[in-house]
């Protein structure tokens, strides 16, 4: 019994390590990188369905996945002859053994083989899809442009979609390797503005700033005129270390496209078009204020108040410059307290004068009554 115990647990080991390899993040595959808040299986359904829906109009249907899509069963009527009844028997099971060998080749068939299959990748909220595809790029790109252009949200619970073109060991010799294959793709030929984007998750062996310099030192070798750009690059170099596998892409219009995130470019058209509106009034509103009378604008210039307190004399502070219509040079001084205390003065007896006439009239007429009483007495 105990002999045939470590058998079975021998064979069991040995099919559970293929299974792995298959199933877990390694060197030398590409994918997609999916990313979601805590609802990795909803995630998992999301991506796969975007994912083919749009490889399905690039690349044509999988022709597996066709086969095994194609209805089994026939619909069945049953009629009163016997003869009619034993045929549509034999329709039964011809579907049967038909149906029966579909799911047999593709049993058979290896996750290796199949257009997207999940993967481990042993990091929290972050899902790698294994593919055949030929461009992940070209197929994140179409997906993009598609929501951009609908301004319509497809997703709920995938949030970014990252293209994955190599993976290797995340070793620095490693690194170097596989990322000369990718740059000479991309940047052996015209000058280019180029970023590098690194994240890592459960690693502490990988530096960034000792990575970011490597890879562009490599490509300025391949030409000398590109140069970084941190803001609006042409390309831009997406480095993620899972664990010990490093990915790596070069994808265009990363900031663009909001760092690939579906759901932020599903709002891109309405922000853009909110931009342009508020550009047009802001336009709108400076033309008419060139439109307009010169003439009709005034300038209001104000000129500070005499404080009774202010020292005379000649200093800068008690000189006041004349108005526009004055000649050039000329200055004025401020009055002094005398000056400001006599027109005082002037002003009140200016305007006590009209009550002191009316005082002396009625004065007058009291005399004259006075008068007239002691004549005719």
């Amino acid at each position: 019994m105990a002999d045939k115990r470590k058998k079975s647990s021998y064979y069991a080991k040995c099919a559970n390590k293929k299974g792995k390899f298959d199933f877990s993040l390694h060197p030398g595959i590409k994918g997609f990188i999916a990313t979601c808040n805590f609802r990795e299986k909803e995630c998992v359904r999301e991506t796969i369905n975007i994912l083919t829906e749009f490889a399905d109009k690039i690349y044509g249907e999988d022709k597996s996945v066709a086969e095994s899509a194609q209805p089994k069963n026939k619909k069945i009527v049953f009629k009163d002859s016997g003869s009619e009844n034993e045929e549509e028997n034999d329709d039964i099971e011809a579907a049967l053994a038909r149906e029966v060998d579909v799911l047999k080749q593709e049993r058979q068939r290896r996750p290796s083989q199949r257009r997207f299959q999940v993967v481990e990748s042993g990091a929290d909220n972050c899902i790698f899809i294994r593919s055949t595809v030929e461009d992940p790029v070209l197929l994140v790109e179409t997906i993009l442009k598609d929501i951009e252009a609908q301004s319509k949200q497809k997703t709920r619970f995938l949030m970014r979609l990252l293209p994955i073109e190599i993976t290797c060991k995340a070793w620095p010799e490693d690194i170097k390797a596989a990322s000369g294959k990718l740059l000479d793709k991309y940047f052996k030929g015209d000058p280019k503005t180029f970023c590098v984007v690194f994240k890592r998750r459960n690693n502490g062996n990988v530096v960034r700033e000792e990575l970011i310099h490597d890879l562009a030192s490599d490509i300025k070798v391949r030409n000398p005129l590109h140069r970084a750009d941190m803001k609006q690059p042409d390309l831009t170099i997406i480095v993620e270390v899972i664990k010990n596998i490093c990915c790596m892409a070069v994808v265009p219009k990363y900031y663009h496209y909001r760092k690939y995130n579906l759901l932020e470019v599903a709002k891109l058209r309405c922000s853009n078009s909110k931009i342009e509106d508020s550009i047009s009034s802001e336009s709108i509103s400076c033309s008419s204020a060139k439109s307009s009378d010169p003439t009709e604008v005034a300038e209001l210039k104000v000129e500070p108040e005499l404080k009774s307190d202010d020292k005379t004399g000649d200093n800068p502070s008690n000189i006041l410059m004349k108005s526009n219509d004055s000649t050039e040079g000329e200055v004025l001084k401020r009055p002094d307290k005398t000056d400001h205390v006599d027109s005082s003065a002037e002003s009140k007896d200016a305007e006590a004068t009209p009550v002191d006439a009316l005082k002396n009239a009625q004065i007058e007429e009291n005399v004259d009554s006075s008068n007239s009483a002691q004549e005719n007495m």
